[in-house]
């Protein structure tokens, strides 16, 4: 099942996004990435990811797009510093505190998947 799952990366640290990525192609998923939040909408009407993983720094956030997200009804979990706020709300937001051990992802998409090991 999850191997059919699709996944957005958006971050413009290209350190974690690339960790992140090769660690999910890794463990089988359809992984896409952007380094820009403008790239976020047409990315989610291409690609039609079933869960995304924003990091709330990622350059060109802007407010619009993060009404989008409010109203998309995607999974997400947003990456955020401790002292970062949250910028949106969504019922199926999922709020992560960086650091985050690399293979917390793959851990993370299962439980809101349901797929259980």
């Amino acid at each position: 099942m999850f191997k059919r799952t699709r996944v957005l990366i958006v971050d413009s640290d290209l350190h974690n996004l690339s960790r992140i990525y090769l660690s999910l192609i890794h463990k089988g998923y359809k992984v896409e990435a952007s380094e820009d939040g403008q790239e976020i909408i047409p990315r989610i009407e291409r690609f039609k990811p079933s869960i995304m993983i924003i990091h709330a720094q990622t350059r060109n956030l802007t407010a619009g797009i993060y009404s989008y997200l409010e109203q998309c009804r995607k999974n997400i979990i947003l990456v955020k510093n401790a002292e970062e706020p949250v910028p949106f709300s969504s019922y199926r937001l999922q709020v992560v505190t960086m650091p985050a051990d690399i293979n917390f992802f793959d851990k993370k998409i299962r439980e809101i998947l349901g797929i259980v090991e």
